[in-house]
């Protein structure tokens, strides 16, 4: 619902630019909106009216997705992103998990022979090879490209949408990857 103030003629949108006007105009500084601004403000020179809030274009929906999908694509890039791995457990596949990633890829190259611990999505330890590190770091590597593939498509079909149904009924969800059919046997 929009708000419009009319005063001498000119629209104001908020109570504190009609009542400066007023200030200026009569040198007059109004109480506080007491009872019903319907009522308030006629009484002091000042026409009150709520209007409905203009449909949107659909070129505002768009631009409104796409800061949906923005939200979205952080959300999950940066906190809730996980895939499942082809090693068989869920990893995450945030931003966190790229850096932690890294880390232990490096113990990896130093200690080939050693058995590294890794604490997967849902809190579970894996003992895991040199090897096994390589892979997932790869595999987290593949699941971030994932996402950014996920969220193209998005944009895509958000600047192609034809109409505005299309956009009111397109719902912004990341699927996590899955890698366990590529296990090997």
């Amino acid at each position: 619902m929009q708000v419009f103030y009319t005063y001498n003629g000119t629209d104001y949108h908020s109570e504190w630019e009609v009542r400066m006007a007023i200030q200026k105009n009569e040198n007059k500084r109004l109480g506080e909106v007491d009872g019903k601004p319907s009522e308030f403000w006629p009484k002091n020179g000042v026409a009150y009216t709520e209007r409905p809030d203009p449909e949107p274009t659909l070129d505002d929906l768009k631009e409104a997705k796409k800061t949906e999908l923005e939200a979205v694509y952080l959300l999950w890039r940066n906190e809730a992103g996980y895939f499942t791995s082809s090693m068989g457990f869920r990893a995450n596949g945030n931003s966190r998990a790229m850096m932690d990633i890294v880390g232990l890829d490096r113990v990896a190259d130093k200690r080939p022979k050693a058995a590294i611990t890794f604490r997967d999505y849902d809190n579970k330890y894996q003992q895991l090879t040199a090897e096994q590190v390589h892979i997932l770091a790869d595999e987290i590597t593949a699941a971030a490209n994932d996402g950014y593939r996920q969220k193209w498509g998005y944009e895509k079909a958000i600047n192609e949408a034809a109409d505005k149904n299309a956009i009111k009924g397109m719902k912004i969800e990341f699927k996590p990857a899955d890698y366990s059919t590529q296990a090997e046997v």
